[in-house]
């Protein structure tokens, strides 16, 4: 449950174009569209497995590489605050 929490962004993003890629392979290429629970099984199990993939390989070595190459080595960053501005 960690990891689809995780991953919920990438659900977010990828949700809508997968679910019309899906019922458009299901209904133009295997001639099957029933409207219910198995065409719902059918879309929601493919998007959280892709949305995982999305998410383990793409956005997170993405965040990585930002992350090195926003923070400086060896260097806590320190934000002020807001209090401290004035």
């Amino acid at each position: 449950m960690v990891l689809l929490g995780e991953a919920s962004y990438s659900l977010y993003i990828l949700h809508w174009s997968l679910w019309f890629i899906i019922t458009y392979f299901l209904v133009h290429h295997l001639e099957i569209f029933q409207k219910g629970t198995s065409h719902f099984v059918a879309c929601v199990v493919p998007m959280i497995a892709l949305s995982i993939l999305f998410f383990k390989f793409l956005e997170q070595p993405a965040n990585r590489f930002l992350k090195k190459k926003m923070l400086p080595l060896g260097k806590e960053t320190k934000i002020p605050h807001a209090a401290t501005l004035s």
